[in-house]
């Protein structure tokens, strides 16, 4: 470990330097077993194993390469000082470090505080406090803490936790229909049925006649004659024509449940939903908004964005002797953002290259002697397998790193002859005091019919001779700084297309959801109901990858648009897509090898509840990069990338959410365990993203309210699909498509309304 991050650990745990050498035994270093996460107790256990500890062959590996640097280099530097340090390449990297670097500088910590235990401050990384810093407690850490991580967090784990309570509520209230629906189906509540017990879901079935039939003598299938007018739909194959009796059966559903009380309560639970969710997210909502803003003085209270700036007004001085007139006191800074991001993006992309191709030399080669380099590289031998993925961006080598830096170089000299480089797009103002921030908003603000008829244009001053268009800023670690200099037609063409590329996701998505569904389900009754669940988990980083192409000037906005992907994704994929592609009559009961729409249901949440946060919880491309990559990264720089934590994206978070909720009221009349099972999903989802946020994430830019905002009317999209799909799922009974057996819910409707109290 260097000088600078041991200096680094000291200031951030008051330890001394010379401590790191009791890392050599695995449970005998500064830090106490207790204080350790559970992945980090697992990878120092591992290290006595030589499968694991990967160092004696990272060893030999680095000999071998200092042996042939310093041969090389020894003989084309004619005499001059080798820059390789060969002493340095046999210190090994220390997986170890990396752990702990990922737990005390990556990872949230908070500060001891002896005196207020109950009470979480987030730690700054680096610095010292008098009793230390600790790991956020996964099952203590309080809803009001993540507030520390920004409001559209602390709302997200609100929220997560009201429905989870809500839902449970609900379920509990539907007991009455599930003991009814398992009265009516003669059902035993045994293991194998305890998931679809309950339900609708009813194999108690009798053959009846049907009295007037048609029969096609070429097939000798025969349907209902229903006469003139409106044809129903109709499945031939429920239909079968007795040659003996020459009589058309057809097979009737026997299990009829009481509808009276069974509709009063469903829609009883719906009605109390419906009005808990509107006091939560139209009125509590508003209410912490309010509380938040008042409590939590933040960057935005304090800082102005000009979007309509001069463009060659780029002196900083210049905005703040202008702004200074509104201010109490004086400007604190003034961030001018001009048009270079496509040559930043550029040099960060070769700084990048550059420090991929250090990763990939002995330490101590100066990578500044290019040509040198170059010489020494091309007598390496690549082999073939590796040019194939090397288009694709993987399996790169030093001679194919240096062909790409070659070209990022070309394209830099390019960029920096551009005459628009230094167009201001942006100017971001920051005031001392809130007060300058809204005399400066009240000065400077005029709406558009205020521009076209010259009202009070007069009276507000100008800068440069241009009238500037100002707001409020987001949070610094909320702007997306990139992506600030593009056109609103350019970002709008991007969604457009980024938006065809999602539907054409979601469309080849349903065809695999259908093709399995016809093909693999007669093998595996459950096989769609997990490949959905999976795909629930896969198809998101296919939205995120998608949206990255997206421009957005601010983090809020970005997550709302990969939001909006995944929900529709993940609505038609869960909820609708089955629905679809399943026989109106194996609804609910079986039929030969087809699992009935009910016993879907019931996997489809067993899926959610356990599989799913498994799959988070045991996400495979962490225990890759911390358990067998890492282990075998050949310098302590390499290692230590493998560490960087995650991103706590709300959008994908939300989506969960939602699609959870929506698939709940979309079923519940039909499935009424579906809020008990749904407020455990909730409960599931609640803890594993706790556990993600404080075990594996870094500290993310601070997202406010925004998506909050947007999930707030799929929530009530859901809402009133529950009252729309109960009326069908009521009026749809016994499902077994046999004339006058429909219930019609207008009857029905009016009878609850009028005879209910009778």
């Amino acid at each position: 470990m260097n000088v600078d991050r041991k200096e680094q650990f000291e200031a951030s745990r008051g330890i001394s330097t010379a401590s790191y050498d009791k890392l050599d035994n695995v449970f005998q270093g500064d830090d106490d077993a207790s204080d350790m996460s559970v992945s980090r107790k697992v990878a120092l256990w591992l290290l006595q194993f030589n499968l694991f500890d990967a160092r004696s062959n990272t060893r030999e590996i680095l000999r071998k390469k200092s042996e042939f640097w310093c041969k090389f280099l020894g003989s084309k530097d004619r005499g001059r000082s080798v820059s390789l340090d060969i002493e340095s390449e046999k210190e090994t990297p220390d997986l170890r470090k990396s752990w702990e670097f990922f737990e005390y500088f990556t990872l949230p910590r908070y500060i001891v505080d002896p005196h207020n235990p109950n009470e979480f401050e987030m730690a700054r990384p680096g610095e010292k406090y008098d009793y230390g810093t600790k790991l956020y407690p996964i099952f203590t850490t309080s809803v009001g803490c993540f507030a520390e991580f920004g409001f559209g967090t602390s709302l997200y784990f609100t929220t997560v936790l009201f429905l989870a309570v809500t839902t449970g509520l609900a379920g509990l209230a539907n007991i009455f229909l599930i003991v009814s629906y398992g009265r009516s189906s003669t059902m035993k509540l045994t293991f194998a049925d305890l998931l679809t017990y309950g339900s609708a879901h009813c194999n108690n079935t009798q053959t009846v006649d049907i009295t007037n039939f048609i029969v096609n003598t070429t097939t000798s299938q025969c349907y209902p004659d229903y006469g003139e007018g409106r044809q129903p739909r109709i499945y031939p194959s429920q239909f079968t024509y007795n040659v003996y009796t020459q009589t058309c059966e057809v097979v009737k559903n026997t299990c009829v449940p009481n509808f009276y009380w069974m509709g009063l309560v469903n829609y009883g639970t719906m009605i109390w939903v419906t009005i808990a969710m509107y006091l939560f997210f139209f009125v509590i909502q508003k209410k912490l908004y309010k509380e938040y803003d008042d409590t939590h003085l933040t960057t935005s209270d304090y800082a102005i964005e000009v979007k309509n700036p001069p463009k060659r007004a780029v002196d900083p001085n210049e905005w703040k002797d202008f702004f200074t007139q509104f201010s109490e006191k004086f400007v604190s800074s003034v961030t001018v953002v001009i048009n270079n991001r496509d040559l930043v993006r550029t040099l960060v992309k070769r700084r990048l290259l550059l420090e991929q191709l250090k990763f990939m030399l002995p330490r101590g080669v100066d990578i500044k002697n290019i040509e040198l380099l170059r010489s020494a590289i091309q007598k390496e031998v690549t082999p073939k397998w590796k040019n194939m993925f090397q288009p694709l961006g993987f399996c790169h080598t030093p001679l194919s790193l240096f062909k790409e830096i070659d070209d990022v170089e070309k394209v830099i000299r390019k960029l920096a002859k551009d005459e628009q480089i230094d167009d201001v797009k942006h100017v971001f103002v920051t005031f001392e005091t809130t007060n300058g921030q809204k005399t400066a908003l009240e000065a400077l603000s005029f709406g558009l019919l205020d521009n076209f008829f010259n009202s009070k244009m007069s009276a507000i001053p100008k800068f440069r001779d241009t009238y500037l268009k100002i707001e409020e800023a987001a949070e610094a670690s909320a702007v997306r700084w990139e992506d600030l200099d593009n056109s609103i037609a350019k970002r709008v063409m991007q969604q457009v297309g980024t938006t065809l590329c999602s539907l054409l996701v979601i469309l080849v998505a349903a065809s695999a959801v259908v093709f399995i569904d016809n093909n693999i389900s007669d093998y595996w009754s459950f096989g769609t109901a997990y490949f959905i669940s999976f795909l629930n988990v896969a198809v998101p980083m296919c939205c995120r990858i998608i949206t990255s192409y997206e421009s957005h000037p601010r983090e809020g906005e970005y997550q709302r648009s990969l939001y909006f992907k995944i929900v529709v994704f993940r609505l038609v994929n869960t909820v609708i897509v089955q629905y679809m592609v399943t026989p109106f009559t194996e609804i609910t009961r079986e039929s030969g090898n087809d699992a009935s729409l009910m016993m879907f249901v019931s996997t489809l949440y067993y899926s959610e509840m356990v599989i799913t946060p498994l799959c988070w919880i045991f996400d495979p491309y962490t225990i890759y990069s911390k358990f067998i990559a890492a282990p075998r990264a050949l310098s302590q720089d390499t290692m230590d990338s493998y560490f960087k934590g995650d991103e706590f994206g709300l959008a994908e978070r939300y989506t969960s959410l939602t699609n959870s909720i929506f698939f709940c009221f979309f079923y519940a009349t039909v499935f009424p365990a579906s809020y008990l099972f749904c407020s455990m999903s909730l409960w599931a989802i609640f803890y594993v993203d706790k556990y993600i946020l404080l075990r594996r994430c870094g500290r993310g830019s601070k997202v406010g309210p925004s998506i909050s905002k947007l999930s707030s009317t799929f929530f009530t999209t859901a809402i009133m699909m529950s009252f729309i799909m109960s009326a069908y799922w009521w009026s749809a009974f016994p499902f077994d498509n046999v004339y006058g057996r429909f219930v019609c819910f207008v009857i029905l409707k009016v009878y609850f309304m009028f005879f209910s109290f009778k």
